[in-house]
């Protein structure tokens, strides 16, 4: 069962994928890791590696520390706009 964290990394990581308007397999190319990695990732049953976490971050155009945190502590978007 996904944790509270990993619910906001997976939603972190769907919002990504689809604001860059790419199915699973594209976005896992530019990753490099399989459409299968992705859809775990979505689904909370596994996290990305670090080196995707800065790979994301990039893409993004959030800071690593953001991915990390959301990685490592569960914040999510929401969170931080409510601490700024």
């Amino acid at each position: 069962m996904p944790t509270a964290k990993s619910k906001d990394l997976k939603n972190a990581v769907i919002d990504l994928r689809r604001a860059l308007n790419l199915n699973q397999t594209e976005f896992g190319r530019k990753l490099g890791v399989s459409p299968m990695a992705v859809s775990r990732w979505e689904a909370g049953t596994n996290e990305p590696p670090g080196d995707c976490v800065v790979k994301m971050a990039v893409m993004s155009g959030e800071s690593t520390k953001f991915w990390l945190f959301m990685k490592h502590v569960g914040l999510s978007k929401k969170d931080l706009k409510h601490v700024r």
